[in-house]
């Protein structure tokens, strides 16, 4: 009987010993899959951040120029202010009129 017993032992073992092989296969596999998964999100996450990213330059240029030209628009329209009261100031020093003696003095320091 202690020889059957030790066979039964020696097959529980066996056994025992297949199963966690089996196990530790079967656990590789799962870590391999894993990694393959993990790689896929990180690749799908880059390629989003790419996307996003390119939209986010996209937009920035967007608004530069939007920028650019509102800027533009206020100093061509801060330039026809400016001109139209140079324009007002001169037209009122033109009727104004000059006083001949003025205008010989005038003419003799820049001769001088």
């Amino acid at each position: 009987m202690a020889d059957a017993e030790k066979n039964g032992n020696q097959n529980d073992f066996s056994e025992e010993l297949e199963g966690i092989r089996e196990a530790e296969a079967e656990k590789e596999k799962i870590v391999e899959k894993a990694k393959k998964d993990a790689d896929g999100i990180v690749a799908e996450a880059n390629a989003e951040a790419k996307k996003i990213a390119e939209k986010a330059a996209e937009e920035a240029e967007k608004i530069e120029e939007e920028a650019i030209e509102k800027a533009g628009k206020e100093l061509a329209a801060a330039e026809a202010k400016i001109l139209a009261k140079a324009k007002k100031d001169a037209d009122e020093i033109l009727a104004m009129g000059i006083p001949p003696a003025a205008i010989r003095k005038a003419v003799q320091r820049i001769l001088e």
